[in-house]
């Protein structure tokens, strides 16, 4: 059976976030906890940050205003006027 994991530094390069961020998602219950492997070596299982990834990114396709959100600024990136929108040109943008 061959079980690959990640350390902290390998999650911090694929995630893109912090340390300190990874810590703060895990006491709030929102990423996977880590498996103490001595008193000073935590990994976290390939497969658990895995499924974590994909519920996060069919969360993101399932909610619409940030979808929303993603098509709006496209538009603005790639229009063919690629001017400065205005600030009636950003209402599709709010969410709140």
């Amino acid at each position: 059976m061959d079980i690959k994991v990640y350390r902290i530094k390998e999650l911090i390069k694929l995630l893109g976030v912090s340390k300190e961020t990874i810590y703060f998602w895990i006491r709030k219950n929102q990423f996977p906890k880590p498996v103490k492997l001595g008193q000073r070596v935590s990994v976290w299982l390939k497969n658990d940050i895995e499924k974590w990834l994909n519920k996060r990114k069919k969360k993101f396709n399932e909610t619409p205003h940030l979808l929303n959100c993603v098509r709006a600024i496209e538009k603005l990136i790639y229009s063919p006027k690629r001017h400065l929108p205005a600030i009636t040109d950003l209402k599709e943008l709010a969410v709140f």
